[in-house]
Protein backbone atom coordinates (compact mmCIF):
# COMPACT_ATOMS: atom_id res chain seq x y z
CA UNK A 1 0.00 0.00 0.00
CA UNK A 2 2.55 2.81 1.16
CA UNK A 3 5.99 2.60 0.67
CA UNK A 4 7.05 4.39 4.25
CA UNK A 5 10.99 4.26 3.12
CA UNK A 6 10.07 6.02 0.40
CA UNK A 7 11.17 10.04 0.78
CA UNK A 8 9.02 11.35 -0.90
CA UNK A 9 5.36 10.01 1.16
CA UNK A 10 7.56 10.70 4.31
CA UNK A 11 8.32 14.51 3.51
CA UNK A 12 4.21 14.52 2.46
CA UNK A 13 3.46 12.77 5.88
CA UNK A 14 5.78 15.21 7.64
CA UNK A 15 3.72 18.66 5.60
CA UNK A 16 0.87 17.19 6.70
CA UNK A 17 1.83 16.44 10.72
CA UNK A 18 3.25 20.38 10.62
CA UNK A 19 0.17 21.79 8.92
CA UNK A 20 -2.17 19.48 11.39
CA UNK A 21 -0.16 20.92 14.59
CA UNK A 22 -0.37 25.08 13.03
CA UNK A 23 -3.93 24.25 12.46
CA UNK A 24 -4.10 23.33 15.76
CA UNK A 25 -2.13 26.25 17.81
CA UNK A 26 -4.07 28.61 15.86
CA UNK A 27 -7.34 27.27 16.58
CA UNK A 28 -6.51 27.35 20.51
CA UNK A 29 -4.94 31.15 19.42
CA UNK A 30 -8.64 31.93 17.78
CA UNK A 31 -10.60 30.44 21.27
CA UNK A 32 -8.06 32.68 23.41
CA UNK A 33 -8.78 35.67 21.46
CA UNK A 34 -12.62 35.43 21.20
CA UNK A 35 -13.05 34.36 25.05
CA UNK A 36 -11.05 37.57 25.61
CA UNK A 37 -12.85 39.81 23.30
CA UNK A 38 -16.21 38.26 24.84
CA UNK A 39 -15.23 39.14 27.68
CA UNK A 40 -14.32 42.46 27.11
CA UNK A 41 -17.61 42.59 25.15
CA UNK A 42 -19.78 41.77 28.53
CA UNK A 43 -17.43 43.85 30.48
CA UNK A 44 -18.41 47.46 27.69
CA UNK A 45 -22.13 46.30 28.34
CA UNK A 46 -22.24 46.55 31.62
CA UNK A 47 -19.67 48.81 32.30
CA UNK A 48 -22.29 50.83 29.65
CA UNK A 49 -25.17 50.11 31.67
CA UNK A 50 -23.69 51.63 35.07
CA UNK A 51 -22.44 54.63 33.38
CA UNK A 52 -26.12 55.27 32.08
CA UNK A 53 -27.88 55.20 35.58
CA UNK A 54 -24.90 57.84 36.89
CA UNK A 55 -26.78 60.97 35.76
CA UNK A 56 -29.89 59.24 37.62
CA UNK A 57 -27.60 58.66 41.47
CA UNK A 58 -26.56 62.00 40.75
CA UNK A 59 -30.18 63.60 41.06
CA UNK A 60 -30.75 61.17 44.13
CA UNK A 61 -27.47 62.80 45.94
CA UNK A 62 -29.03 66.29 45.19
CA UNK A 63 -26.92 66.93 42.65
CA UNK A 64 -28.95 69.19 39.43
CA UNK A 65 -27.74 67.30 36.10
CA UNK A 66 -29.77 66.79 33.48
CA UNK A 67 -30.98 63.42 32.67
CA UNK A 68 -31.82 63.35 29.24
CA UNK A 69 -31.09 61.22 26.68
CA UNK A 70 -27.90 62.91 25.16
CA UNK A 71 -26.41 63.10 28.85
CA UNK A 72 -27.16 59.51 29.69
CA UNK A 73 -25.21 58.84 25.75
CA UNK A 74 -22.12 60.47 27.07
CA UNK A 75 -22.06 59.23 30.28
CA UNK A 76 -22.30 55.51 28.67
CA UNK A 77 -19.58 56.37 25.96
CA UNK A 78 -17.61 57.89 28.36
CA UNK A 79 -17.58 54.96 30.58
CA UNK A 80 -16.76 52.76 27.90
CA UNK A 81 -13.91 54.21 26.63
CA UNK A 82 -12.03 54.36 29.66
CA UNK A 83 -12.91 50.73 30.64
CA UNK A 84 -11.45 49.95 26.28
CA UNK A 85 -8.43 52.36 27.73
CA UNK A 86 -8.12 50.44 31.02
CA UNK A 87 -8.08 47.30 29.03
CA UNK A 88 -5.57 48.29 26.60
CA UNK A 89 -2.92 49.93 29.16
CA UNK A 90 -3.28 46.91 30.94
CA UNK A 91 -2.62 44.23 28.17
CA UNK A 92 0.13 46.82 27.51
CA UNK A 93 1.86 46.73 31.11
CA UNK A 94 1.38 42.43 30.67
CA UNK A 95 3.32 42.63 27.78
CA UNK A 96 6.12 44.94 29.24
CA UNK A 97 6.45 43.17 32.06
CA UNK A 98 6.72 39.18 30.22
CA UNK A 99 10.00 41.30 27.65
CA UNK A 100 11.32 42.62 30.99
Amino acid sequence: MFDVTNPTIMAIWNTIKANQILLILVFIAFLIIAKKLFNILTGSITTAIIAATFPFVLNRLGFDISTNFDTIMYFMLLGVALYVIYHIISGVLKIGKIFR
